[in-house]
Formats: structure tokens, sequence, C-alpha cells
């Protein structure tokens, strides 16, 4: 009776035989490889571990948060909107601008300069209040533009045979220095008409 189970225990064994053998040559040629290896490989001059992983590029990771994400994206959708509607507000925003320019300035002329010896442009009619009347006063006159040095006095001289224009002249003009005083060059006066001076 005990004997079929030693057949069998046989053929168990010699199936693990085999497999011990054939492990056993496999780890033979393993040590065989890596004696070559060592042979070849001088421990002494290997280089230092630190210079070994310098040599590995490093991704650079980014961190951003969430806030900061989504802080650029709410400043990109503003500057894009602002971008967008500045044809419509742009115009709103100039168009107030130049209309304070021109409350502030109330006179406005269009002149003409005409070339001619004297340099006086076209008779121009303009509106002033001066401190000296309680009302507005419409005075016709000429556009002159000074030369080089030219003082008020000159230009009156040239112009009126007395002196007697000089403070309107000032008044108009919104001139504070002296009469001996040189204009600088281009200097644009409003000079009133002989009959207005009256």
């Amino acid at each position: 009776m005990y004997q079929p189970q030693d057949d069998q225990a046989h053929t168990l064994r010699e199936q693990m035989e085999s497999i011990q053998s054939h492990s056993e040559t496999q780890s033979n040629t393993e040590d065989e490889h890596r004696n070559d290896v060592d042979d070849s490989m001088d421990l002494l001059n290997l280089p230092p571990r630190s210079e070994v992983h310098d040599e590995k590029e490093q991704k650079v990771r980014w961190k951003f948060s969430y806030a900061l994400i989504r802080f650029v994206v709410v400043i990109f959708f503003i500057i894009v909107a602002i971008l967008l509607s500045y044809h419509y507000w742009g115009d709103l925003f100039y168009n107030s601008d130049t209309m304070n320019e021109l409350r502030a300035d109330q006179t406005i002329d269009r002149v003409q300069v005409v070339s001619n010896q004297n340099g006086l442009s076209e008779e121009v009619e303009r509106t002033f209040s001066l401190s000296s009347e309680d009302r507005t006063r419409t005075i016709k006159g000429h556009y002159y533009f000074t030369q080089n040095d030219e003082t008020l006095e000159q230009v009156v001289d040239a112009f009126y045979q007395t002196h007697n224009s000089l403070p309107l002249i000032k008044e108009i003009n919104d001139i504070t220095h002296s009469i001996d005083q040189p204009f600088e060059n281009r200097t644009r006066l409003f000079l009133p008409n002989t009959i207005e001076l009256n």
C-alpha cells in the first residue's frame, strides 16, 4: 500500500531537483557576470553622490495658489472689458474735457492772419467783461503777433497815436507786467480799433 505513495513522491522530487539545478546554473552565470562587472568598475574612483544628482536636470515646478489664479483672471477680464468699452466712454471723457476748455475761454474767435507789412489779422469781434464796466462789451479789433523783444509800449506806438489805450489793451490781453518789459516771440495780442477806444 505504501508503494504508490513513494512513486508519487518520487516524481515530485525529480521535478524539484530539476528546478533547483536550473536555478543554480542561473545563479552561477549571474555570479560570473557580477565578477566581470566588479573587475571593470573601480569603486574608489566613483564621483561623489552630490555631483551625480546635480547633473540630473530637475523640472521647475511653479506653485500657484487658487486665489492668485482667480485674481489674474479677474484682472484680465476687467482689462478686456475696459478696452472693448473705450469706444463708448472714451468720447464722453474727451468731450467733457473739451467742453471745460471751451467754458474756460468763452471768447472763441476765428482768426485768419494776413501777411502784410504791419502783421495784423483780419478784423475780429470779441466780447469782454471789463472790470471798469458792469456789463460785457463787444469790441472790434485785430490780432497782432509780437516780434523778438518787442514791448507793449512799442506796439502801442506803432498802431496808436497816444498811450490812452494802454490800460484797455493791458486788461483785454491780461498783461500784468510793465509796458517796457519785452514779450516772448509770437505772443498774440488783441488790439482794439481806434474807434472802440472812445
